[in-house]
């Protein structure tokens, strides 16, 4: 076999560049030509020695483990596409036929395998999404030289484009590539490809990371700068350094980067209302696409809600609500930057029909809900029903809202959408081109407007001027204290006036007073804002011409609404409080009766009764005096307790069952017969019963004289997705229950399916009486796949359902699911209607068979695959358990790769739906040896570590200083007899390092434990330990407990109590935790030799104050940290009981848990002897 020649040239070709595999990109390998044919053809003549290329990959990939032979396939693979790619789909064809290899002769795992083995070989990984092999290569190859032939013309205008945005708005990659996506119009066909967009998006990123690495803003000359402080910048992007297209367009990238601001620090959140085609032709649809940065500074987004900067929690969700509130994005803060920072979880929205054109407001929420005011999303005001809507080409080529009224535009052209009633004057170019439809909205007339125009209504003018000196969009939005009832309409409570911005380039810039016209509508009359009441039109002008209008509502500060539910059911009173002089008008059913009474000049009373169950809202028409204009508003009608609604409205049975993605949109309305006293409420999440029975319980603040509450029930979802996660019993549901005064008063129940999945005579079928509660339109929406569970990469199955004379039967063919290729994973599609439990089909005819054989013993099984094959359930979770231990223990094992392929494949379903992963989670050195020898990226492994601690029994908190070291000792060994001394240091402290810095990033409070392991293992000191090495004393414990407990400025003064003040006593969780089950459960389990160590500190090592109900809040932390500094076994935690009472206090308060845990940490590391590090790696 030619592998020595093989091997020869890869040595050379390093050690002639003086390298070694270093986690670079491989195009920035420079091959030349020569050498790129060179490896052409020792690597054909390598596969053809092996007798091809499949027995060269299993040969490779078997005992011996040559590395040659995968790392020079993707180094030549990366070339290929860097030199041959010509555009369009690619696959693996024509590259093995330039080997001289059979394509057909390279099975799909094994190729993947062969892949990932060479990209490990360079410190390289397959990418976190989509094809993550083809891709990894793709990336690998950076730009193609054919692409960069084309001119660097529209590559460059594409990547100035974005890189503009980009930098004005500090968007993510996530962010960048959406916008590459959609400006990939600009490249020729061929290379409109999601892996060009990709190196694109690489491309734009570089450029932002240079500017921001060297400060390179506003600087004269940045290439030169550049050239001397870093003279490798230009091996950062995704190209090959021999194309002089390649040398222009980065320079050009560089010095655009530098010669951008920042911009703004508004339009952090932004909607861009856009004109769709249909598929018929003249037919199109309006859509609202919301942004936001991947990064914002805390200063920033505390701005947004009108709160301080301190006031933004640790970890938060931004809800918006449009027709119905969900969320937007989680985010959590960085803290210890120069600047503190906002990390979110970004992804796209799109919304359409009546949600496009109604006001998007944003809410800032955390476990203890809402923090401050709603912000309207800049450009997400509600569109004017009656008036011009004006569009304009933007860069994308879609054509977007740029004024709704009137306009003076920079463009040459335009779009108007008129609704009936209204006509264009003296305009020589109006072409109707289209109609714009949409449910629920107004059929408008769509113009195409080349020259200026007047647009004329019965009572109303607006002009359109194009071609002018001004800003491309007029686009007005108000900000001020809303009224709720309102749903969506501008309704503000004048307690101070509401301000009118306009949305620019530059963010909101407040519209001056003097460019505004308040008038009663239906009146030439103007009015000042102070003195306005009721609704009122706002003409905005530009100079001495209207432009636009806004019609809002003002109403007296003192303004409110009272709810009062009355003992029996459907009696109830809303009362309508210092509105002032108004006549109101209630629409209500049949079945209710409505009674107003006024009680004096500006309070009107509305008594209600009901015949029978009430509705769960009416309406109520509100007319000021002289005003043909009202205002309708959505009232809740009281009922006595509380109900939980759908997301549609209406009312839930009595213990109805509802699954986590169905929260979205639900609510619990409570009402209380007397507002100025209200009864004390809760809501009470139960799991279990008898001895194994769960609960917690969270107050539900109730504001005096309101008389009302509503609570999202999404709020609770990783509070009840916590609960789940503490049982195996995958069809356990969570009884959610309103407590008024300690007494249930209403419930449902929360599971993680709507249900189950049968066999019978070879077809898969919904029970009978699950099919009875699914409509039939979700029953044609449920999509079933099947895919082989050992084989994950395989492309997944779409089973066929089964129907009688047209009709769906609730049943699906089992076709094509052969015994090969079982165990078979059976599930729903990510966006199948009905998510019912997914089902392991082990035999072609008999899914999920129970043995039954009393003779049939369990045999070890330590391979993952065979241990996930076992048709027994019970046989099969102690067969992965193994396997799991077995892994852990050596990073070396077979098993690894399918593991990644799980997370790849199911990972949009439940975590415990797989027993690999409940599984997982019952062993912390598994989950750690997951996190070290994966090939995901950061961000899926981020991911992972989070869903793992959302959805299972998973407790980073009780990671103790032996699991680490342990694994951390197997990650050593698997680098240890594959590579040499000293470049086996540094692969292993590179991964180490990056991979726990990611999990500290995830479980701050693990920051000491990690500092200390990281050094124990790579001789790397942190600041934290370099502290503690200079404060190195006798008295260093007593000292560090003095800063925890003692004084004012103490830890737990500073950052529980104070911050926590507010909060009513009995909201504290815990109480006896503590002192009563945790602390006597660590003195039984912990060394008689540790105990010896802690003896002289425990007086003191705890808050001393057992009889407050603080006290489990406040010491809880410490002792998580005592555990994990001795190690000691935390069987004890194994009781579903102490983990749930472990996340409800780590979640009362995320932050003082973390600075707790981290300064008992330390005063453990100051112990003598207490922290017991073992050898990690030697041999």
């Amino acid at each position: 076999m030619k592998l020595d020649s093989l091997s020869n040239w890869l040595l050379s070709f390093l050690k002639d560049r003086g390298l070694n595999p270093d986690g670079r990109l491989l195009f920035s390998y420079d091959l030349s030509q020569q050498e790129y044919e060179a490896l052409r053809c020792k690597l054909s003549e390598t596969i053809a020695s092996a007798g091809g290329v499949e027995l060269l990959a299993s040969l490779s990939l078997g005992p011996r483990r040559w590395t040659a032979p995968p790392a020079a396939f993707v180094l030549y693979a990366s070339e290929w596409w860097k030199h041959e790619y010509g555009g369009g789909p690619w696959s693996w064809a024509p590259l093995l036929e330039s080997l001289g290899a059979e394509t057909d002769r390279f099975p799909p795992q094994l190729r993947s395998e062969f892949v990932a083995r060479g990209l490990s070989f360079w410190h390289l990984r397959p990418l976190d999404k989509g094809r993550a092999y083809i891709g990894a290569i793709v990336v690998n190859g950076g730009i193609p030289m054919r692409l960069l032939a084309h001119g660097e013309g529209p590559v460059a205008l594409l990547m100035s484009q974005v890189l503009k945005l980009a930098n004005r708005y500090h968007w993510g990659s996530t962010q960048v590539l959406d916008a590459i996506h959609e400006r990939m119009h600009l490249l020729p066909n061929a290379y409109r490809q999601s892996q060009i967009s990709d190196l694109l998006a690489r491309f734009v990123e570089a450029a932002l990371h240079l500017k921001e690495e060297y400060q390179l803003e506003g600087v004269a000359d940045p290439v030169a700068s550049l050239d001397s402080t870093l003279p490798t910048w230009r091996r950062r992007f995704p190209v090959s350094l021999e194309s002089e297209a390649a040398q222009t367009l980065l320079t050009g990238l560089v010095r655009e980067a530098a010669a951008q601001g920042t911009g703004s620090t508004h339009g952090l959140f932004m909607a861009e209302r856009r004109l769709v085609k249909g598929l018929d032709a003249g037919c199109f649809s309006l859509e609202s696409h919301l942004s936001y940065p991947g990064r914002i500074p805390v200063e920033s987004l505390a701005s947004l809600f009108g709160l301080r900067n301190e006031e933004i929690p640790r970890h938060f969700t931004i809800d918006f609500l449009a027709d119905m509130r969900q969320p937007c994005t989680d985010g959590r803060l960085v803290l210890g930057a120069s600047e503190p920072m906002a990390v979110l979880n970004v992804r796209k929205w799109v919304l359409r029909g009546p949600s496009a054109i109604t006001e998007i407001q944003l809410y800032l929420r955390s476990q203890t809900g809402d923090h401050g005011e709603p912000c309207t999303i800049e450009g997400g005001s509600a569109l004017a029903e009656d008036d011009p809507w004006i569009f304009v080409e933007s860069d994308t080529g879609h054509p977007v809202l740029a004024a709704v009224g009137g306009a003076r535009l920079p463009h040459a052209n335009a779009w108007v959408a008129l609704a009936p009633g209204w006509v264009i004057e003296g305009a020589q170019e109006a072409n109707l081109v289209g109609e714009l439809h949409g449910p629920g909205l107004p059929t408008r007339k769509i113009y195409s407007l080349k020259s200026d125009a007047r647009i004329v209504s019965a009572e109303l003018a607006f002009r359109v001027r194009l071609g002018q000196v001004s800003q491309p969009g007029q686009i007005y939005q108000w900000k001020g204290m809303r009224l709720t009832e309102a749903c969506g309409r501008s309704v503000f409570r004048h307690t101070q006036q509401p301000r009118l911005f306009r949305a620019s380039e530059e963010g909101l810039k407040v519209v001056p007073q003097s460019d505004q016209q308040w008038r009663r509508i239906g009146s030439q009359e103007t009015l000042q804002p102070r003195e306005a009441r009721g609704p009122v039109e706002v003409h905005i002008m530009d100079e001495g011409e209207m432009v636009a209008r806004q019609r809002i509502f003002m109403l007296p500060p003192e303004a409110r609404i009272e709810y009062c539910s009355g003992q029996a059911l459907g009696v109830a009173q809303v009362r309508f409080r210092h509105w002032g002089p108004v006549e109101l008008a209630a629409e209500v059913p049949v079945n209710v009766t409505a009674t107003l009474s006024q009680e004096g000049s500006d309070n009107v009373r509305i008594d209600l009764s009901s015949q029978g169950t009430p509705p769960v809202e009416f309406r109520v028409h509100v007319r000021w005096p002289g005003m043909n204009h009202e205002l309708t508003l959505t009232v809740p009608y009281p009922v006595s307790g509380g109900r939980f609604l759908h997301a549609d409205g209406s009312v839930m049975q009595e213990q109805e069952t509802v699954t986590l993605r169905e929260l979205i949109g639900m609510r619990l309305q409570i009402f209380d017969t007397n507002p100025d006293q209200p009864s004390r409420y809760e809501v009470q999440q139960t799991l279990g019963s008898g001895k194994q029975q769960v609960s917690s319980r969270l107050p539900v603040p109730m504001l005096p004289g309101v008389g009302r509450a509503e609570i999202r029930l999404l709020d609770y979802q990783q509070q009840i997705e916590s609960l789940l996660g503490l049982f195996d019993d995958l069809d356990a549901k969570v009884r959610i229950s309103l407590l008024a005064g300690g007494q249930s008063s209403c419930e449902i129940l929360v599971g993680r399916y709507s249900t189950t999945l049968g066999s019978e005579d070879g077809q898969l079928r919904f029970p009978a009486e699950a099919l009875g509660l699914i409509p039939v339109e979700e029953l044609e929406q449920t999509r079933i796949l099947a895919c082989p569970l050992t084989q994950p990469e395989t492309t997944p199955l779409g089973l066929n359902p089964v129907r009688s004379e047209g009709v769906h039967t609730g049943s699906w063919e089992a076709e094509g699911m052969t015994r090969e290729l079982a165990p078979w994973l059976v599930y729903p599609a990510s966006d199948s209607a009905v998510l019912f439990r997914p089902l392991i089909w082990v035999e072609a005819r008999n899914p999920d068979t129970e043995s039954t054989d009393d003779s049939e013993q369990a045999v070890e099984v330590k391979n993952l695959p065979d241990a996930m094959s076992q048709a027994d359930s019970e046989m099969r979770r102690s067969s992965i358990h193994s396997a799991l231990k077995a892994m852990s223990e050596d990073h070396r094992h077979e098993s690894w790769p399918l593991i990644d392929s799980i997370w790849q494949t199911f990972h949009h379903l439940p975590l415990t739906a797989l027993d690999v992963w409940r599984m997982l989670a019952k062993q912390p050195k598994a989950v750690l040896s997951f996190l070290l020898r994966s090939e995901l990226s950061d961000a899926e492994l981020a991911a992972a570590l989070r869903r793992l601690h959302r959805e299972t029994g998973w407790m980073p908190e009780l990671t103790t200083v032996e699991d680490l070291c342990e694994v951390s000792r197997a990650l050593w060994l698997r680098w240890a007899d594959q590579l040499p001394p000293e470049l086996c240091k540094t692969v292993f402290n590179t991964t180490l390092m990056s991979r726990l810095r990611l999990l500290g990033n995830e479980i701050p409070s693990l920051g000491p434990l990690i500092d200390t392991v990281v050094f124990a293992a790579t001789d790397s000191m942190s600041p934290l330990l370099t502290e503690l090495a200079m404060s190195r004393s006798r008295d260093a414990p007593n000292i560090f407990i003095r800063q925890l407990w003692d004084g004012g400025n103490s830890l737990v003064n500073s950052q529980l109590f104070l911050v926590n003040a507010d909060r009513e006593i009995s909201a504290w969780p815990g109480r006896d935790f503590v002192l009563e089950h945790a602390w006597p459960a660590f003195v039984k389990t912990c060394s008689t030799t540790n105990q010896q160590r802690l003896l002289p500190y425990f007086s003191k090592l705890f808050w001393p104050q057992p009889q407050d109900r603080k006290f489990s809040v406040a010491n809880l932390p410490v002792l998580c940290a005592l555990w994990a500094a001795t190690s000691t076994s935390r069987q004890w935690w194994s009781d579903p009981r102490s983990r749930l009472a472990l996340k409800q206090i780590r979640d009362f308060d995320p932050i003082w848990f973390e600075q707790a845990y981290r300064q008992a940490f330390k005063v453990c590391m100051s112990i003598d002897g207490l922290v017991q590090l073992p050898v990690i790696t030697e041999q």
